[in-house]
């Protein structure tokens, strides 16, 4: 509101000036002036404050937006009334000034009200909305645990189902543990090409977590012709007899 931002600056440099003619006792101007002043900046912050509210529609539902409105009646009423009483238009009586005071009083209430009340709206709106915000995210981290769980899950189960066939000496074992773990077979296999598919074999049974009789008795072998198979693929994967092939088995499938 361009036009009434500079009515305000106008009506500021009369205030300036009233206040001025107040000090060298010129009560009959400054009465006059001082009416006129009041009911002119009471009309026009009542016009401000409904172009902002019913105009601009801000504050909407404007429950408690109102009395801030209403707020800015009493003193323009008044002020129009004082200045009839100036004119000899209306009787002058011993309480017209203290209608004024009143009516200062009753606007500070009302726009007090007006501001107080719609303060605890936005308040209660803004509490509403973080708690929305706080359920939305609530629910999202519930989803991210429960996608976590299932992506911790999984390998478990996969792996189970692997070692039941492992044990079962199923046929179809090597074919779908190459499948399943084919990050940890390229591994394998990128260090020695030339392991055979029985030690590819004794390597995903080691990658179960197997020990040599388990293996052993899956292989239908004797445990000694197990840990030399286990001899010869550490000799192909070049590791020393220091490095326990089991975990370094398990490690290999944890960093593929």
């Amino acid at each position: 509101m361009p036009v009434a931002l500079k009515i305000f600056q106008i009506l500021i440099v009369f205030w300036s000036a009233q206040l001025i003619l107040s000090l060298f006792g010129r009560l009959q101007i400054t009465n006059e002036v001082t009416q006129t002043l009041s009911f002119i900046t009471s009309m026009l912050m009542l016009y401000s404050s409904m172009n902002v509210v019913f105009v601009k529609k801000i504050g909407k539902p404007r429950t408690y937006i109102n009395f801030y409105v209403i707020g800015w009646i009493p003193v323009a009423l008044v002020s129009v009334y004082l200045m009839l009483c100036l004119q000899d238009v209306i009787h002058f009586k011993s309480y017209s000034y203290s209608l004024l005071t009143l009516a200062g009083m009753l606007e500070g209430i009302l726009i007090s009200l007006g501001l107080f009340g719609q303060r605890l709206k936005l308040l209660a709106r803004h509490n509403a909305h973080f708690r929305k915000q706080d359920m939305v995210l609530r629910m999202q981290m519930e989803n991210y645990r429960s996608e976590l769980k299932k992506k911790d899950n999984a390998p478990k189960q996969h792996l189970t189902e692997l070692g039941t066939m492992a044990k079962n000496a199923d046929s179809a074992f090597l074919s779908v543990f190459m499948e399943k773990e084919k990050g940890f077979i390229e591994s394998l296999q990128a260090l020695a090409p030339t392991l055979l598919a029985t030690e590819l074999e004794l390597c995903a049974f080691m990658r179960l977590n197997m020990d040599t009789k388990e293996i052993a008795r899956v292989c239908k072998q004797t445990v000694r012709a197990v840990e030399s198979k286990k001899y010869r693929l550490r000799k192909k994967l070049n590791l020393s007899g220091e490095v326990n092939l089991q975990i370094w088995m398990l490690q290999l499938a944890e960093s593929s």
